[in-house]
C-alpha cells in the first residue's frame, strides 16, 4: 500500500483513494494536495488504523519512513482503551445490579456474588489503568 504524506496539514492520501482513470503519483503531486513524500507501507498495516504520527521524517533525506512500533503501539494503546471502556460499561452495569439487590432485600448470597464480580473488574481495570 502506498501513501502520500502532506506534512504541512499532516493528513494522509492513501492509493486506494485515487481515481481509476489516474496515476497515483501523478494525481497526489498536483499542487493542491501540497504532497511532501510518497511513502511504501507494509500490506499488513490497517489502513483505517494508520495515522500521520505513525511515520518519522528523515531531515538529512527529506523525507517521510513508515514506523512499525509506532503504528503497532498506537494499536496496542487502542485495545487497552476499548477494554477499559467495556470493563467500566460493565461496572456501572454492576453497581446498578447491587443497587437493586440492596433495595429488594435480596439474598446475602446474590448481593455477594455482584460484590465479588465488582471486586474482579476492579483489579482488571486497574492493571489496565497502570499498563
Amino acid at each position: 500500500m502506498r501513501v502520500a504524506i502532506n506534512s504541512r496539514y499532516k493528513y494522509l492520501t492513501f492509493e486506494h483513494h485515487c481515481p481509476d482513470a489516474e496515476v497515483f503519483e501523478v494525481w497526489v503531486m498536483q499542487p493542491q494536495f501540497e504532497t511532501h513524500s510518497i511513502v511504501q507501507v507494509p500490506e499488513w498495516v490497517d489502513a483505517d488504523q494508520l495515522q500521520f504520527g505513525h511515520f518519522d521524517y528523515e531531515e538529512v533525506a527529506n523525507k517521510f519512513e513508515f514506523n512499525a512500533g509506532k503504528y503497532n503501539s498506537g494499536i496496542d494503546m487502542q485495545q487497552r482503551q476499548r477494554e477499559i471502556r467495556e470493563l467500566e460499561n460493565l461496572l456501572a452495569e454492576r453497581y446498578q445490579a447491587h443497587g437493586r439487590l440492596l433495595a429488594t432485600d435480596a439474598d446475602e448470597d446474590e448481593i455477594a456474588e455482584v460484590k465479588d464480580e465488582i471486586a474482579l473488574i476492579l483489579q482488571e481495570l486497574g492493571g489496565l489503568y497502570n499498563a
